[in-house]
């Protein structure tokens, strides 16, 4: 493995790293391959304390916190996705396994941890026909209820999904989702992570995760939300990104859809069945 990879992980945690963060991108945009040598002198140039600050970080870890056998992509290198680019705080490193599927066009698909029965029906119904009629990869978290539903719509299709995860890929989040990330790869998609191969989820990385799956989707669909959730701070990284986000609808005395009801206020658009995408899609 390239030793630019670990040393580009440890640079981003640095407390001086988000002052430095656009000269460091623009260094990193002129390097498209793995250069360690020449990334490092013109790092130095920049910012000389925050190498050897890096460096010193990476010297003092001891356990392996990038195995072997995971795929990496650093900014700057030719198939690192060019819609993370476009975001203010894009990762300098990523761990996959899988695919690259991102190199298609993509739907992001977001909602509740505990879908109504309602829910449930909409998205067997509605969803597989949106991927099929569009040839649309999803995009989702992994996590129980809609985003599983979301990955398993395109596994059912034998279409790919890409799952963004809140911990490392040596310690899949959430342990449920263990044995669908088998099939996900079997079917030509792809599991994405931006934190260190064993690191477990914190609290902190759902935000770091949904800016990702906002990031991917040509536009986000948020299929059931409540007022305070992980679901609106995805949908709001994409309304500020300029993506088109669409909601599927709930009645305003269930607490279920009190955040997709916002959303709708704030410009999202309504969804009630695939045909209401083919102008955007």
């Amino acid at each position: 493995m390239s030793p630019i990879y670990p040393f580009l992980f440890f640079l981003s945690q640095q407390t001086k790293y988000f002052r430095l963060q656009d000269s460091i991108l623009e260094i990193l945009s002129h390097f498209p391959l793995n250069h360690y040598d020449d990334i490092l002198t013109a790092l130095k140039e920049l910012d000389a304390e925050i190498v050897f600050t890096t460096l010193e970080a990476m010297k003092n870890e001891k356990p392996p916190f990038f195995k072997a056998d995971l795929k990496r992509l650093r900014y700057g290198e030719p198939s690192y996705p060019a819609e993370f680019m476009q975001i203010l705080d894009p990762p300098l490193v990523f761990s996959f396994l899988g695919e690259p599927v991102w190199m298609q066009d993509k739907i992001a698909v977001v909602g509740s941890r505990q879908p109504s029965q309602k829910t449930l029906w909409w998205l067997r119904k509605e969803l597989g026909s949106v991927l099929s009629q569009y040839g649309l990869a999803s995009v989702s978290g992994g996590a129980i209820g809609v985003d599983q539903l979301a990955h398993q719509a395109s596994i059912d299709l034998k279409m790919p999904t890409i799952a963004v995860l809140p911990s490392g890929l040596g310690d899949l989040y959430p342990k449920s989702f263990q044995p669908m990330s088998q099939d996900i790869l079997k079917n030509g998609g792809c599991l994405i992570s931006e934190f260190s191969d064993d690191l477990a989820v914190r609290k902190h990385h759902f935000s770091y995760r949904n800016r990702l799956i906002a990031a991917l989707g040509k536009i986000s669909v948020v299929v059931e939300a409540r007022e305070k959730s992980g679901t609106l701070i995805t949908a709001h990284r994409a309304l500020e990104m300029g993506r088109d986000v669409f909601v599927v609808p709930g009645h305003p005395l269930d607490d279920s859809f009190r955040g997709s009801l916002q959303l709708l206020k704030l410009g999202g658009h309504l969804l009630t069945e695939s045909n209401d995408l083919s102008f955007w899609l």
